[in-house]
């Protein structure tokens, strides 16, 4: 049966708590190497578009808490210009989007490592608008 819950949309500017769980509560960090891999991939995809006030990384799940950029640059190298987005619906779906990327990727590495398939976070990671 389909949730009747609605996704709180990021935006840009505001203050967030994000977080997620390992599917069934099971672990996403195995390693203590993989704690630093998942930073760098933080780092690689939405961290240029957010600040980390505080954050929590435990066995089976993750705490982030973060203000959201205002204004974001994109570079385009094919046409070597930036592109800068002040509107704070696309910032939020620009980050939205990099977050997906840095879950599928280390999803993947994970899953390779464990030699396992499948999901290995909840299906969204969650968010909290803080005001």
């Amino acid at each position: 049966m389909p949730s009747n819950k609605t996704i709180t949309p990021l935006i840009g500017g505001n203050y967030y708590h994000i977080f997620n769980r390992g599917i069934n509560g099971q672990p996403i960090f195995f390693q203590p190497s993989n704690y630093d891999y998942f930073l760098r991939l933080w780092k690689k995809y939405p961290g240029n578009y957010m600040q980390v006030l505080a954050f929590c990384l435990l066995p089976n799940h993750f705490h982030f808490l973060v203000k959201l950029a205002e204004r974001i640059e994109i570079p385009d190298a094919q046409y070597n210009i930036l592109e800068i987005v002040e509107d704070e619906n696309r910032i939020g779906e620009i980050i939205s989007e990099q977050l997906r990327r840095l879950f599928i990727s280390y999803s993947q590495a994970i899953n390779r490592q464990e030699n396992r398939t499948g999901s290995l976070f909840n299906r969204n990671f969650k968010r909290i608008e803080l005001t």
